[in-house]
């Protein structure tokens, strides 16, 4: 009898000891354990795995051919390699500027109004002060017409000769990831990530703050961005020019515009580079 009531006894504060543990310290440290785990689960996983494959598929950029203006007869080259010209002859293979087309797919689609963009540089491009950069909208008519109208001037016409939209397939010093420095005061870190891809876009980061795709095109001395990169709410142009340092090193600096200054980078090419 004795060892049977000494038993319940033992039975009872073993029990009490479990649900103290399961309700007190222990319990508490295993919930929060548990808690964080679940957290970091659900915003971890959505944050990008550096070195992993980029997951967006190259952009097509449907002026990839030959057009023609109805009025003046001139034909003009968009390639593959992000050059192009304007000629007399379909035949003829010019190569005055370099460009870029963007829709806006990054954060400025409201501030575009939608209107597709498209910007050129040519003439001389030792630096982005000397060399002529044009900025034009876009606007796709329907089939294989549009109509592009440069600032300030007329609109023109063209109509496809040949070729179809492709993704560009660009070749230049800035292809890769970057990390990179500038002397701004947007935020209180100064610290950036790029990731400029063959097709043109450009992937970038304010570390701490904003990530967002932009457009980019490079000819001779001279890069520019095309976006909202900076929360510029009239989806802003930025040209520079850049010196090539060493393959994995580049500096450049902005022209000044609005009568501010134009900033100064410091590019260092990296394996991964940090994402939001």
């Amino acid at each position: 009898m004795m060892n049977k009531k000494m038993a319940a006894r033992k039975e009872a504060r073993t029990g009490i000891w479990a649900s103290r543990i399961c309700h007190g310290g222990l319990g508490r440290a295993v919930f929060i354990g548990l808690s964080m785990a679940v957290l970091c689960l659900s915003s971890c996983k959505t944050k990008p795995d550096p070195g992993a494959p980029d997951p967006r598929q190259p952009q097509n950029n449907p002026l990839i051919g030959v057009w023609q203006d109805g009025n003046a007869g001139n034909y003009y080259f968009f390639r593959e390699d992000g050059t192009g010209g304007i000629a007399a002859a379909p035949g003829a293979a010019p190569d005055d500027y370099s460009f870029l087309f963007w829709r806006g797919q990054g954060l400025g689609v409201a501030a575009s109004g939608g209107i597709n963009h498209l910007v050129t540089i040519s003439g001389d491009t030792s630096g982005a002060a000397s060399a002529t950069i044009k900025r034009y909208t876009v606007e796709e008519t329907g089939g294989d017409s549009i109509t592009i109208s440069p600032q300030g001037e007329a609109p023109v016409t063209l109509s496809r000769r040949s070729g179809s939209g492709v993704p560009l397939s660009l070749n230049n010093s800035f292809i890769g990831e970057w990390h990179a420095l500038w002397n701004g005061t947007h935020g209180d870190e100064n610290a950036w990530s790029f990731k400029f891809r063959e097709d043109g876009t450009v992937l970038t980061y304010h570390h701490g703050m904003h990530q967002f795709d932009n457009a980019y095109l490079v000819r001779g001395s001279v890069m520019a961005l095309l976006g909202e990169w900076r929360f510029d709410g009239n989806f802003d142009l930025k040209y520079m020019t850049f010196t090539v340092q060493n393959p994995d090193s580049i500096t450049a600096q902005e022209e000044p515009a609005d009568g501010a200054p134009g900033l100064s980078w410091a590019f260092n090419r990296i394996s991964a580079a940090e994402w939001k």
